[in-house]
């Protein structure tokens, strides 16, 4: 059985149409998970396409019913003011929000881990060094590979990297007795948790086995992990410019070497060390994007997220560490 399609001037404009409200859906889509930023003017292209292709499709159905334009101006109307607000909403470009655990302010059972992991007589002092020093450069890491051109590594293989490259960066920018005491808190937690099942050959290969399993992202399990991941790194410590190249930064310009030295460590200074970070990373050629820090009652959380600023929504709601370049 043979099927004939007559190829009439109003199907082809229909196939066009439908292709015009693909392609825009598609490039809104993009834009709503941060792989692309889009300006205002095509947003404005995008919804005028839109708003030419609904209009034909409905005059072309009151057409054929023989039905009044007018029935269908609220359903248009929905729809128009649903394409322009979905567009204002994502329009504003993408900005990093991390966020870090608190200490001491989770539940009995996640205080007592913490200390039990930390050490209990240096856990307050051990959890800010690691989590509101290193580990906001971590975070950073991240934002680094995803804004940065080159291929994103396997999820596991992208957690020990951004390690490697937080330890190049303090290697290169931090306080030697900080360094120290980094290293010491990692040996002391991974004394105090104690290595999972000897079937695996490493701490990668439990990470890859487990990632996304029940319980695995605890503060024990995840952070024997990722303290195993810092191990490594501060047992191998690379060259800061190798470690940009390697998370997809272009055209890598290396910069004096300084020590930026924060006597007080805590809570206060966590959006500051995230500012003066990207601003040095900014001059070595990184594209990082505005980035806006917040804490979290739970000391598991620790994380990085892209948001976008709608009506100032991020800058109501989180410290901006440093603006858009």
């Amino acid at each position: 059985m043979k099927i004939k399609i007559k190829f009439t001037r109003i199907l082809v404009i229909k196939i066009f149409s439908v292709l015009i409200l693909i392609a825009t859906g598609c490039l809104l889509m993009a834009n709503a998970a941060c792989a692309i930023t889009l300006g205002v003017f095509p947003v404005i292209l995008s919804l005028a396409f839109f708003t030419a292709c609904f209009a034909f499709w409905i005059y072309d159905e009151a057409k054929q019913k023989n039905k009044r334009l007018k029935s269908y101006i609220p359903t248009f109307a929905i729809i128009l003011l649903g394409c322009i607000a979905y567009a204002i909403w994502f329009t504003p470009p993408p900005a990093a929000l991390i966020t870090t655990g608190r200490y001491g302010h989770g539940t009995p059972e996640e205080n007592e881990t913490v200390d039990a992991i930390l050490g209990e007589a240096r856990a307050k002092e051990r959890f800010e060094l690691y989590f509101q020093w290193f580990n906001v450069l971590h975070e950073t890491g991240h934002c680094i590979v995803w804004f940065n051109g080159g291929s994103r590594p396997q999820i596991v293989d992208e957690e020990q990297l951004v390690n490697d490259f937080a330890v190049a960066f303090w290697t290169y920018y931090g306080e030697e007795e900080k360094l120290g005491d980094l290293r010491l808190t990692v040996a002391q937690a991974l004394d105090n948790i104690g290595r999972p099942p000897d079937k695996y050959a490493n701490h990668l290969e439990y990470a890859r086995d487990n990632w996304g399993k029940s319980g695995f992202f605890t503060f024990r399990n995840y952070g024997w992990f990722q303290f195993s991941c810092v191990n490594g790194s501060l047992g191998d410590i690379k060259p800061l410019e190798s470690v940009l190249a390697e998370m997809g930064v272009a055209n890598v310009s290396v910069r004096p070497k300084r020590t930026l030295a924060y006597p007080a460590i805590g809570e206060g200074a966590a959006a500051e060390i995230i500012g003066d970070a990207v601003a040095i990373l900014r001059e070595w050629g990184a594209t990082i994007p505005a980035v806006y820090h917040t804490f979290d009652d739970n000391p598991n959380n620790h994380m990085i997220q892209i948001k976008r600023n709608v009506f100032g929504s991020m800058d109501r709601s989180y410290i901006l560490a440093i603006a858009e370049q």
